[in-house]
């Protein structure tokens, strides 16, 4: 995730600006402020803006325990983003 400018973002893995856009850090409320969730540390976590939106388009949301099952059981078999993100973050070696 990035945060602030794309630029070295986006020239670091070569992406496009709209891939670099879906990994953009955002602030998720593990419970929703519409549902009473309040602005505290506890219950906000930071969230590529792919994942934030993709919580919000089911009907109803998971509570945060189900939805970080969720995750990892896509995360395991390699379908929680694209598979070009994947293969990207995986071919340029960490930062120092």
């Amino acid at each position: 995730m990035w945060d602030g400018r794309a630029d070295a973002f986006i020239a670091r893995y070569k992406l496009s600006s709209r891939q670099a856009l879906q990994l953009q850090c955002t602030a998720e409320h593990l419970h929703a402020r519409a549902d009473g969730g309040k602005d505290c540390q506890r219950n906000i976590v930071a969230a590529c803006r792919f994942c934030n939106a993709r919580r919000h388009h089911r009907q109803a949301a998971r509570d945060p325990a189900a939805h970080r099952m969720h995750v990892q059981r896509c995360m395991d078999r390699g379908k929680w983003h694209a598979k070009w993100a994947f293969d990207t973050m995986a071919s340029v070696a960490p930062l120092a």
